[in-house]
């Protein structure tokens, strides 16, 4: 059930990198899962699962590594 912002739940903006393909991907599956505009509802669902231990940390942890970038320099990048 949604629930109304109070000063407790107040949140800092948080910005992430997506590959334009993935982003489409994501909207398509919360559309057709009737979410649509609910995208920082799910990533924040989906942390709070990671955070819970209902997401296993093995699966997690290889998809961080195949997901992150390395620079021509040599450099971990955010993207």
């Amino acid at each position: 059930m949604p629930r109304q912002v109070d000063e407790a739940m107040k949140a800092d903006k948080w910005n992430f990198y997506f590959p334009k393909l993935m982003k489409l991907e994501y909207m398509h599956m919360l559309l057709n899962n009737g979410l649509q505009g609910k995208q920082s509802a799910a990533i924040r669902a989906l942390i709070r699962l990671f955070i819970a231990g209902k997401i296993p940390m093995t699966e997690v942890k290889a998809l961080i590594e195949e997901e992150t970038v390395i620079t021509e320099a040599g450099k971990v990048s955010k993207l």
